[in-house]
């Protein structure tokens, strides 16, 4: 099961880019394709830096069933898992792979390996936060990017465009200023997903059913 999430057309950031490659009446301006290109280019590094963009999905778990193919329907390509979570068990910052007692999760090209397998049916019973960035041939992008981080797409797609050679828009000085703005951009980007994630300390809790205890202490307080 996975939630809706609200979109944005990236030809919505044509216009901001096209006023900064305008070019003599012969050249012309830079083609539509190439800036829409530049635009979801800058888009998918500021995704892949920052980790902003995550969706949520929950995992039917099936008795003996090891491997489970998570599919991602708006459009994004999943590069990581946030956090994971069954029952009052939770892992932050799972990456690709992480362990509960001694149950191994794996997670490789949208599919997940849990070893060993479930001992029982469960539905909707593992929580998946999931590291998405937008696919190449996207239209529509996470509206976080026009709404929260526009002026840093924006610096992304003329960094490299201002890279180009001989043309009128050509400058090494203004692209290493959209570059530092970028960049910029992305650290405070990631700052505010690591609050964001900040918890109060917790509470151990035991292991899921089918995992193993780890063994007890035999002190007595």
């Amino acid at each position: 099961m996975q939630l809706l999430k609200a979109k944005v057309d990236i030809n919505k950031f044509l216009p901001h880019v096209q006023a900064y490659t305008i070019g003599s009446e012969e050249e012309g301006m830079l083609p539509d394709a190439a800036a829409l290109s530049f635009i979801r280019n800058s888009i998918i590094a500021f995704a892949e830096k920052s980790g902003i963009i995550t969706t949520k999905v929950k995992v039917d778990l099936q008795c003996g069933l090891d491997t489970y193919l998570i599919e991602e329907t708006s459009g994004e390509t999943i590069i990581g898992v946030k956090s994971a979570k069954y029952r009052n068990y939770c892992e932050e910052n799972c990456d690709l792979k992480w362990s509960w007692g001694n149950v191994d999760f794996q997670f490789d090209d949208d599919i997940l390996t849990i070893c060993p397998a479930p001992k029982e049916d469960n539905e909707d019973a593992l929580e998946l936060e999931l590291v998405v960035i937008p696919r190449r041939d996207a239209c529509e992008v996470d509206h976080q990017f026009y709404t929260k981080w526009f002026d840093a797409i924006i610096a992304g797609a003329l960094k490299e465009i201002h890279l180009m050679p001989n043309y009128p828009w050509s400058s090494v000085s203004r692209a290493d200023f959209r570059s530092r703005e970028f960049e910029d951009a992305i650290s405070r980007a990631s700052i505010r997903r690591v609050m964001k994630g900040k918890r109060q300390p917790g509470v151990m809790m035991a292991n899921p059913d089918w995992m193993p205890n780890p063994c007890r202490s035999r002190r007595r307080w």
